[in-house]
């Protein structure tokens, strides 16, 4: 066992007890009257509403930060309409939709004129409509 694995399972445990007795803190707070806690030597606490607003206002954080993060994602990808889309320069170009029976191919894009052929095939019908 390394000591950096040590050293992590240790914080990690400090961080469990630290987040149990935090809550464990916090529950007494919520709960308990300002009698109690007056009684037992506890004279400043803040106003009850913080345990509410505090969670409220850290889901709303959370909710708002998956937000951002899917939108500069979206900001950041190229437009449908770019041709980076469907084609990337650096990788070889094939017409052939299937190898032979048992090949594994290289990895190669797919030229779109043979993914719409077979995606699409000519009828007689639309052959007619052009």
């Amino acid at each position: 066992m390394g000591a950096d694995r040590l050293t992590t399972e240790v914080y990690s445990f400090a961080s469990f007890l630290a987040s149990h007795l935090a809550f464990a803190v916090w529950l007494l707070w919520v709960l308990v009257p300002d009698g109690w806690l007056e009684a037992w030597g506890i004279t400043y606490f803040p106003d009850r509403w913080w345990a509410v607003a505090v969670p409220i206002y850290v889901v709303a954080l959370v909710v708002f930060g998956i937000y951002v993060y899917n939108a500069l994602n979206m900001m950041a990808t190229c437009p449908l309409d770019s041709v980076i889309m469907y084609r990337d320069s650096s990788t070889p170009l094939t017409h052939d939709l299937f190898s032979d029976l048992g090949d594994i191919p290289d990895i190669q894009d797919i030229a779109i004129t043979t993914v719409n052929e077979h995606l699409f095939p000519r009828t007689e019908d639309s052959s007619e409509r052009s």
